[in-house]
Parts: structure tokens; sequence; C-alpha cells
């Protein structure tokens, strides 16, 4: 199980990487201070 912080640059939360997604860390794919790209949601 991996911690995971997101931040925007202004705002950030934490939260838990979904175990099936484990993956990423452990092959090198997702590692600290990645910079992930997505797309923008609004609530």
């Amino acid at each position: 199980m991996f911690d995971v912080v997101l931040s925007d640059g202004r705002l950030k939360t934490k939260c838990v990487l979904a175990p099936k997604m484990n993956h990423l860390v452990r092959t090198g794919k997702l590692a600290a201070h990645s910079i992930l790209r997505g797309m923008a949601r609004s609530f």
C-alpha cells in the first residue's frame, strides 16, 4: 500500500494508491516527485 500526495501547485490532498496500481511504483513508472498529467475536472 502506498500513500500518494496530489497537488495542483496551490492545493494538495493525501490519498492511498489503489492496490492494483502498486505495479507502477514497483516498476519505477511512478516514482517520488513524479509529475502526472491528467484531465481537469470540476465538481
